[in-house]
């Protein structure tokens, strides 16, 4: 089985009637926020990749990319529309059709006659469908609405899961300090505190992609590595 046939299988499972409740309600239409900022992070991946050589955030946000490719032709193939492999021959086939001199074995006086060309093949392609240019400008509206709502989501969740975290901070001091002096008033006052800050700050988490489990050790105390080993898996630890 290929990577493609795999990734494939997974999504179909996922939107299988045993599979993800996330994934089977999703629709083309819901889907479009996540198409946008995937496309977004693949620039980040560019630029990170031009400014440090490491291609590693470009190769992995491609992959989350061509996951919305496939998210849509399955979902397209459930509603008898078409599938992946129709979306691939629909793409083979205009390369091939707009590179004659590549593949037809074409030849062109000048790159002002292949260009010409190019663009006599784009009409012809386009000819009874000329209404669909209308709706092009709503689209970029729409995904600019979108990135905005993306940015604003993305740095909203970072300074109110920073607020969250010196809280937390501030009652494991306190919860530590009543430990050592064993005050019972106090230790019972930062332990119900503490609790409740963990208790809204899991729930935040899990409604996020950020989506972390953060509970209590034995003893009733914050596990040692939490700021420095599970906040930091996403950079929030940064944030305090």
């Amino acid at each position: 089985m290929s990577e493609i046939e795999r990734l494939e299988n997974i999504v179909k499972t996922l939107r299988s009637e045993n599979g993800c409740p996330w994934d089977r309600a999703q629709t083309h239409g819901s889907l479009k926020p996540e198409c946008i900022e995937e496309a977004s992070e693949v620039v980040c991946g560019i630029n990170i990749y031009e400014k440090t050589g490491d291609a590693e955030n470009l190769k992995e946000e491609l992959g989350d990319l061509l996951l919305q490719v496939m998210f849509h032709s399955v979902i397209a193939e459930e509603e008898g529309l078409f599938t992946f492999e129709d979306v691939c021959k629909v793409v083979c086939d205009k390369m091939e059709r707009r590179h004659p001199h590549v593949f037809a074995g074409v030849t062109y006086a000048s790159n002002e006659e292949r260009h010409a060309a190019w663009e006599a093949i784009k009409k012809e392609e386009k000819a009874g469908r000329e209404w669909q240019e209308e709706y092009l400008k709503d689209a970029f509206k729409e995904s600019a609405e979108l990135i905005q709502k993306a940015e604003e989501r993305k740095w909203g969740e970072a300074a109110q899961i920073r607020k969250v975290c010196e809280r937390v901070t501030y009652y494991e001091g306190l919860y530590d300090k009543a430990l050592q002096i064993r005050n019972g008033e106090i230790k019972e006052s930062a332990d119900g505190e503490l609790q409740s800050i963990l208790a809204k700050l899991s729930a935040y988490l899990e409604s996020t992609e950020w989506k972390k489990d953060f509970q209590l050790d034995e003893e009733g105390r914050l596990p040692k590595d939490l700021k420095r080993g599970v906040l930091a898996e996403d950079g929030i630890y940064d944030l305090l």
